[in-house]
């Protein structure tokens, strides 16, 4: 019998081309997503040092208010991810190693902030059983249902009436915008914003569109769009600062999106949503969004 020795060491520029090929899009991230940083990310390698795996930690949005005193945030996350080599033959086995040394590395974090609630989170779709269970085995948590929505693109796509002071179209990010768009943001999302390092990692694709709502200058409403493949689209990232609520300018926001991903020949939008926000909820499926499959938020908590 064939033993193959496989150990975790921390991540090295030289790994690049090999994380390539076994997860395109965390390539990509390690190189030019800001949330990614080289020293919370690992691989998993074989005998000869070759890399069979993945795995990273990113900030949340949460995270960038930890040493704030800010009391309105109960737990602080950091983003998980890991990626094993397609049909590798100890595949859960590599998984676990990295699993594990991310989890010691992430411990260090709560002994450099022991008096906040610090959780490393991911998501599984309702269909990954198994991974789901070698999370769990892992000591991960199941924390929350997401519903993933969807939206018929080659259906009508409604209209509604928004008071006369608002106009919607795309964002412009030149001058000021990204601090106009962020302010906006973090009301809109209950004093706690998006990342803006994701936010501009996301600009750089050909696809991303953010759509606004504004009242003069002033950003009250905003759907986040980018493409996913095979006619699918995300719409994301959807926000409405309180005071403009209740005025349909959300759903005429999102609704022009619709019509934008509708245009360019999309036939399928998506958004998620946590499951305790039944105002988002409602507002979704009112407008013709149906339920899609399931996310399961799974949680870390040394």
């Amino acid at each position: 019998m064939i033993v193959i020795m496989i150990s975790t060491r921390e991540f090295q520029e030289k790994d690049l081309e090999s994380i390539k090929n076994i997860h395109f899009f965390m390539w990509l991230q390690l190189q030019w997503q800001k949330d990614f940083h080289k020293d919370d990310a690992i691989v998993a390698v074989d005998e000869d040092d070759s890399v069979i795996g993945v795995a990273a930690l990113s900030y949340g949005g949460t995270w960038y208010y930890i040493e704030s005193n800010v009391t309105h945030i109960p737990e602080y996350y950091m983003q998980f991810e890991c990626h094993v080599q397609e049909n590798h033959p100890d595949f859960e086995l590599v998984k676990h190693l990295l699993i594990d040394t991310l989890k010691k590395h992430f411990a260090t974090y709560k002994e450099k902030y022991p008096d906040k609630k610090i959780v490393m989170r991911c998501w599984c779709e309702d269909s990954s059983l198994e991974e789901m269970e070698q999370l769990l085995k892992e000591q991960f948590t199941a924390y929350s249902i997401t519903p993933v929505l969807s939206f018929d693109l080659t259906g009508e796509i409604p209209n509604y009436t928004i008071p006369e002071s608002i106009s919607i179209g795309i964002h412009s990010f030149e001058d000021d915008g990204m601090k106009q768009y962020m302010e906006a943001n973090e009301l809109g999302f209950d004093n706690v914003r998006d990342s803006e390092h994701e936010l501009w990692f996301r600009l750089n694709g050909d696809t991303t569109k953010v759509f606004v709502a504004k009242d003069g200058d002033k950003v009250v409403s905003s759907v986040t769009v980018w493409g996913i493949g095979d006619g699918r689209s995300a719409t994301e990232n959807i926000f409405t600062i309180p005071d403009y609520r209740h005025n349909n300018i959300a759903r005429e926001t999102i609704a022009t999106s619709l019509r934008y991903l509708k245009e360019l020949g999309e036939t399928q939008a998506t958004l998620s949503v946590v499951g305790e926000n039944i105002p988002a909820i409602s507002l979704y499926l009112g407008m013709g969004y149906h339920v899609f499959y399931n996310l399961f938020e799974m949680h870390y908590t040394p």
